[in-house]
């Protein structure tokens, strides 16, 4: 028995504010595109059983656009493998919180898919059985099938050290296992990764949970190439898995970090315009994470070009992160600088004109802020 696994497709998706020609949110577009091409390489591999393992949609009412992609890459998936079990669960994002909001996903049944949402449900299929347990069911999860054969079990929830369960909801991998089942199909956490033998997450087809950067860093640390599904060769001894990537429909890069200590304001402007000017941003989620940098560096940092590369990318996440030692004695002082010494500072970091002298410049600035607080010297900056 083959067995294609996929989960976490989160059709609907939005982020950013950008729109493609049509007016499209891009990144749901971008989620169209991943979930098209999912499919696509699905039927090219013509496995017997396919497995939706929740979170189809990214919420229980998904756009209109996101309904009929659904409905048109079903019929596709359908028309092309006539003879596959198709099977799929609803996730903690397709289930409504309330009874009279109701469900979206029944509209799959229309191709003859086996569709569970709030009970378990056993699937009969030629040398085995699919048991499917959507996320309102988890902490009512069924054994496996008495009789000889490959039973799989398709479920949607959170295990320990995978994403943030809640632990009255988790499931135990262990005991998952123990139990007897071929292969488990899990979704919910969005990296692909073996939890234990047979018991698998297929991850996302695209980023879009909270913290993407850390979705890349444990693709990293397992090497994967991106974003995909599983597909599962079932065996006497165990199951054989192959990761099978579907390309990424838009690049997130997580450049590697800058340090800041010691470093000037001209001298952060430079770092940050060799690290970004040095790859190719356009289009793409991008974020730079600058360490050990002072709170006033901050304002004084030269925002002209950051704009302009937040223009080229979909998104540039300048993360900028003041000193570790910010809780020590001296770091308290430094925060509690005076508005003199605040204001000597940015006017000595400001850019002038090539025909003014800085020395010249700061000094008058500063005859100026003397006379201003001449009736008030009680503010210093942080209070």
């Amino acid at each position: 028995m083959r067995v294609a696994h996929l989960a976490d497709t989160h059709l609907g998706f939005r982020r950013y504010y950008r729109e493609t020609a049509d007016g499209t949110n891009v990144r749901e577009a971008d989620v169209a595109l991943a979930f098209q091409r999912a499919i696509a390489d699905v039927i090219s591999q013509r496995p017997d059983v396919v497995l939706f393992a929740g979170d189809v949609c990214h919420r229980v009412r998904p756009p209109n656009a996101a309904i009929i992609l659904l409905e048109d890459q079903l019929a596709v998936l359908r028309r092309e493998l006539p003879d596959a079990t198709i099977v799929m669960i609803a996730g903690d994002h397709d289930t409504p919180r309330e009874n009279e909001t109701g469900f979206i996903l029944p509209v799959a049944r229309r191709f003859g898919i086996h569709v569970a949402l709030t009970e378990p449900m056993v699937i009969p299929v030629p040398g085995g059985s699919i048991t499917a347990v959507p996320n309102a069911a988890v902490t009512r999860m069924p054994e496996p099938p008495a009789e000889p054969g490959h039973h799989v079990l398709c479920s949607h929830g959170d295990i320990a050290g995978y994403g943030a369960p809640a632990p009255q909801r988790a499931l135990d991998p262990d005991r998952l296992e123990a139990a007897g089942w071929a292969y488990v199909a899990l979704g919910h956490y969005h990296v692909s990764c073996a939890v234990r033998p047979r018991v698998w997450y297929a991850g996302s087809i695209e980023y879009t949970s909270t913290d993407v950067w850390a979705e890349l860093r444990k693709e990293c640390e397992l090497g994967l190439p991106g974003k995909g599904y599983l597909l599962a060769t079932l065996t006497r001894t165990g199951p054989v898995v192959e990761y099978r990537p579907i390309g990424p429909a838009r690049r997130h890069l997580d450049l590697a970090p800058l340090d800041a200590t010691g470093l000037g304001v001209e001298e952060i402007n430079a770092a940050l315009a060799e690290r970004l000017d040095a790859i190719d941003i356009d289009g793409a989620c991008v974020r730079l994470v600058v360490r050990e940098i002072p709170r006033d560096y901050k304002r004084a940092l030269n925002y002209g070009p950051i704009r302009q590369w937040k223009t080229r990318a979909l998104d540039l996440h300048l993360d900028l992160r003041g000193p570790s030692t910010q809780g020590t004695p001296a770091a308290r002082q430094q925060m509690h600088r005076t508005l003199d010494d605040f204001v000597a500072t940015m006017l000595g970091q400001r850019e002038l004109p090539p025909d003014i002298d800085r020395t010249a410049f700061v000094a008058k600035g500063m005859e100026y802020l003397k006379q201003a607080s001449a009736t008030d010297d009680s503010y210093a900056v942080g209070e």
